[in-house]
């Protein structure tokens, strides 16, 4: 599976012939803030959120990045990781709402 990074639409994806897989994204400051997460309801179930949230933060890190997860299942996914948890900023750094 090859993630797609739509900088236009400000999230990076899989599209699958069954449906997509997404994370969308703002950039604030010099940081990537990771806001939404979307998987279409035919793959829900399939691990395929847990992929594309990983993917995302591999082209974050490869982009060199600082980013900061507002989404709930992003922050999840990523402090289950020593690696993928060093690139966030702490919560107070964060001046977005989690809504945004």
């Amino acid at each position: 599976m090859k993630l797609h990074h739509d900088e236009t639409r400000h999230r990076y994806s899989f599209d699958l012939p069954e449906g997509e897989a997404y994370v969308t994204y703002v950039d604030q400051g010099g940081v990537r803030v990771l806001n939404h997460s979307y998987v279409s309801p035919s793959l829900r179930g399939t691990g395929i959120a847990a992929k594309v949230v990983g993917a995302t933060f591999e082209a974050v890190i490869e982009e060199g990045l600082p980013s900061y997860p507002t989404c709930s299942y992003v922050h999840a996914i990523a402090s289950r990781n020593p690696r993928w948890s060093e690139y966030f900023l702490p919560r107070e750094h964060n001046r977005l709402s989690p809504n945004e």
